[in-house]
């Protein structure tokens, strides 16, 4: 079973911060240096001065950035920066934003909740959900926790020494469930018509609103309708894999967190909200040895249709285009990946140097039935098909390549998140950088994500895009 409890947070006190734009920021793993130069130089209580807090060549194991954060966590609280609710609440969230520009854009309002999660093992196998699917008994899916993506191991240590030092919730683990009859979204409306207890606009222009959840009946109404959901790890799977470890180093009874560390703060959202937004990550590729695009197309069209788009009068033979990269070609590769899309082919989007961008359509689905121990839903994601038969099979870029990059320190893929100009980017980047070609990816949808990750599998890495990210500052749940 599902639980799920309020609890009392700790909140940014607006009259000595002035703005809650200034103090919240995107999660920890985004901030690269640049960003975190901007985000430190905001405010004196930007919440990354913690979470992304700045590392010095004199570090020790008693002086370091995690014990320099726990110092200045307990600083702003004793300063009354941060100040707990009186009440234990259930937190309501709603991100207001757009995608797309001019005629092509669109506005979206994703809302779900903040809530303390009881920890769990992710599922394996085990009871069976009612009603998740066409109204009977699933044979796959259970109650409980799912994994859909596969994580890294030495990217949870860095959380680990934070949490131990801070023993705090600061990032948030972005989960989602199914509830068909949007039940939750008819209770978070009632509260979300009162005036929210937080505003703030991000550098992406997302507008973040925040609502206090008291009353016990809502809760508890809350709380039985999660009771017996499957919840999906949407984003954050290094931070949930955090909280199960910190919560082992803590598993006696006489332990001072013994029980805090049992839960673990999350944002929740109904799978069927229609602010529920998954952008594609495409993927640029470089260190593979003797790497000619021509041939390499030639082996594509071995178990892929190809189809061509000439860059016409922009591109100067030697790799380069202008400023544009060949938009025009650039843009009718991408309006046939979205047919292909609705359609239901498995196709993507390739650019090397050759003068042209290419779209890659699967000849035969039975290519995948090779992969072992996979479901019938996991060899049919377009994420699965591309690190499959190309990337491992045709470039060499095994699972092990793809977790350590080179002995120089470079990957031997990089994911590029579809949103502003990214993809002008990671062209110019094979165009003038050393990149030997970038393949551009269709979103996965959601009823693709429930089925395998139900069925106790986790995609490829860098799978899925949950866009806009959930920020870190809206609350704080101390152990």
């Amino acid at each position: 079973m599902v639980k799920i409890v309020p609890f009392r947070g700790f909140r940014f006190n607006k009259s000595k911060i002035g703005e809650y734009s200034k103090v919240i920021a995107p999660p920890y793993d985004v901030i690269d240096p640049k960003v975190q130069k901007i985000l430190h130089a905001r405010s004196e209580y930007n919440i990354s001065k913690i979470t992304r807090a700045i590392k010095h060549d004199d570090d020790t194991d008693t002086n370091n950035e995690y014990t320099r954060g726990a110092e200045l966590l307990n600083q702003w609280i004793s300063e009354g920066v941060l100040i707990r609710d009186d009440k234990p609440a259930i937190y309501v969230l709603a991100q207001e934003f757009s995608i797309g520009s001019g005629a092509q854009q669109k506005t979206f309002t994703r809302i779900g909740f903040i809530a303390l999660l009881k920890l769990e093992e992710f599922c394996t196998g085990g009871v069976g959900i009612e009603g998740e699917h066409d109204g009977t008994t699933t044979g796959t899916a259970c109650i409980g926790v799912h994994q859909h993506e596969e994580t890294l191991p030495k990217d949870i240590e860095d959380r680990l020494c934070l949490c131990r030092s801070t023993l705090t919730n600061f990032g948030q683990i972005f989960a989602t469930f199914p509830d068909r009859g949007r039940k939750t979204e008819a209770l978070l409306d009632q509260v979300t018509a009162g005036e929210p207890a937080m505003v703030a606009k991000d550098d992406d222009g997302v507008i973040h609103k925040l609502w206090l959840m008291e009353d016990e009946s809502q809760v508890t109404e809350l709380q039985q309708i999660l009771a017996n959901k499957s919840i999906i790890i949407a984003d954050g799977h290094h931070r949930y894999k955090t909280a199960l470890q910190l919560h082992k180093e803590h598993d006696t009874p006489d332990d001072p967190i013994y029980e805090s560390s049992r839960y673990r703060m999350m944002t929740f959202v109904n799978m069927m909200n229609k602010g529920l937004v998954i952008l594609p990550t495409h993927r640029l590729i470089q260190h593979i040895d003797d790497f000619d695009p021509e041939r390499f197309i030639n082996v594509l069209e071995s178990n892929f249709t190809t189809e061509k788009f000439h860059i016409d009068g922009d591109y100067d033979g030697e790799g380069g285009n202008d400023d544009d990269h060949g938009g025009s070609a650039r843009n009718a590769m991408f309006d046939s990946m979205d047919r292909a899309f609705e359609t239901g082919k498995h196709a993507f989007g390739l650019y090397c140097k050759t003068g042209n961008y290419y779209l890659l359509t699967l000849k035969d689905e039975t290519l995948m039935d090779k992969v072992p121990d996979k479901s019938a839903a996991w060899r049919k994601l377009d994420v699965s098909i591309l690190h499959q038969l190309i990337l491992e099979d045709l470039l060499g870029i095994d699972k092990t390549k793809l977790e350590s990059g080179t002995i120089t320190g470079g990957a031997y893929v990089e994911y590029i998140k579809d949103i502003g100009d990214a993809v002008h980017k990671a062209v110019d980047k094979v165009d003038h950088a050393g990149y030997q070609a970038v393949f551009f990816m269709n979103p996965t949808p959601i009823s693709e994500v429930e089925a395998v990750a139900t069925n106790h599998e986790t995609m490829p890495q860098k799978s899925t895009f949950f866009h806009p990210k959930i920020f870190t500052g809206y609350v704080i749940n101390k152990l």
